[in-house]
């Protein structure tokens, strides 16, 4: 699964396992993928098949202008 978290929460999902996928172009967000997260809250949650058409959207464009 994927989920969209504010970057405050990185690190904790980091800690349960999460894999990072990339940073909104604004820096407020983080696509992370992981089988569950506990005690963090989910903004938003994908299915892995939705990856592609996410980094499409103007706010996951790669490379990002803050990067």
């Amino acid at each position: 699964m994927i989920y969209q978290i504010d970057n405050l929460n990185v690190q904790a999902a980091t800690e349960q396992g999460a894999m990072i996928i990339c940073w909104s172009t604004d820096g407020t967000y983080t696509l992370v993928s992981a089988t569950a997260l506990s005690e963090i809250p989910i903004i938003n949650q994908f299915d892995e098949n939705d990856i592609i058409n996410l980094l499409k959207l103007p706010l996951w464009q790669q490379p990002c202008p803050a990067c």
